[in-house]
């Protein structure tokens, strides 16, 4: 760079947040010095540096991520590619979470490319989407109990895909069935018949239940 070397960390911020160079007032990476060399205030091409930091699909100046594209570019196509049932088309119930993850991206890619390369649950999420043609609560409670699982069901819930309940009552079910799995037959016998007393009990005390029941 023409302010000289950069280690990796300072070379990632100085792409991810491009400024206004104080020579052409464009915004772009500040990658040189002023006159005097002491601030760094000044794009590449005002100090000649023809190194090009614009995203080859939209343009816009941003470090390069993948294949000469911006964060933005990459972060929306795979967006999309996750919650899609095929190629170019969108499964039609994770439109409202397309549309919040869009807006995360207009203010940080980088999170949502984390999760995208990261999470359990986004790898989950693609699966379903391309496997059911609706995803509810049933189709995540026949699916072992796991962090990613219970993840999942809230980004789901939040995004307004998901009707809300009662995790702690709702789950006990799925989460007996896993625990009891593989155990002899005698200790099924006894403890299903009780644990499943106990949870629909739970239910019939929540107070939106005793409400609609009128006790």
């Amino acid at each position: 760079m023409p302010l000289g070397d950069v280690c990796s960390p300072c070379y990632t911020v100085i792409g991810r947040r491009p400024g206004e160079c104080a020579s052409c007032g464009q915004r772009r990476p500040i990658t040189g010095r002023d006159d005097r060399q002491r601030l760094v205030c000044v794009c590449g091409p005002c100090v000649g540096d023809d190194h090009d930091w614009s995203c080859r699909s939209c343009g816009r100046v941003a470090l390069p991520v993948a294949d000469g594209n911006c964060a933005a570019r990459v972060a929306r196509e795979r967006v999309d590619r996750l919650l899609s049932t095929g190629p170019g088309l969108l499964h039609p119930q994770l439109a409202p979470l397309r549309s919040l993850l869009l807006t995360e991206i207009e203010t940080d890619p980088y999170p949502v490319l984390f999760w995208l390369y990261r999470a359990g649950w986004a790898a989950l999420l693609g699966e379903l989407a391309g496997t059911h043609d609706e995803i509810t609560h049933a189709v995540l409670d026949a699916l072992p109990p796991r962090r990613h699982i219970q993840y999942l069901r809230a980004v789901l819930v939040n995004a307004g895909i998901l009707p809300r309940r009662d995790e702690d009552l709702d789950s006990t079910i799925p989460w007996l069935n896993e625990v009891l799995d593989g155990l002899p037959e005698s200790t099924v016998a006894i403890v299903r018949p009780y644990a499943g007393v106990q949870a629909h009990q739970r239910q019939v005390d929540a107070p939106d239940v005793r409400r609609r029941l009128g006790y």
